[in-house]
């Protein structure tokens, strides 16, 4: 059974809170989402927005709703706070580099 929790923290910068959540199998980690709540200068626009800064499911559970049930637990806390805009950017795999041997 798949259980997702998150938690809040606040950071230094006014106006921000960052959130992590954290998907389980079992009581494993299989996947996980930072994510930063802003508000930008009110010349841009005055509207909450959730920044995904990072999101990583392990290979043995992608494509098995991982990443949609974490994305809905945070859709959820969004909505709560006010949020209507998600940016997400996207590295569909990233590859360390070869370490000298």
């Amino acid at each position: 059974m798949q259980s997702v929790v998150a938690w809040a923290f606040p950071t230094s910068a006014p106006g921000k809170e960052r959130c992590c959540l954290v998907a389980t199998q079992s009581g494993t980690p299989v996947g996980m989402i930072i994510a930063q709540f802003a508000s930008r200068p009110p010349i841009y626009t005055t509207e909450r927005m959730v920044e995904i800064d990072s999101a990583v499911v392990h290979p043995d559970f992608r494509r098995k709703g991982v990443f949609k049930g974490m994305l809905s637990l945070l859709e959820e806390k969004a909505s709560f706070e006010g949020s209507r805009r998600f940016i997400l950017s996207c590295i569909t795999e990233m590859k360390m580099p070869s370490m000298p041997t």
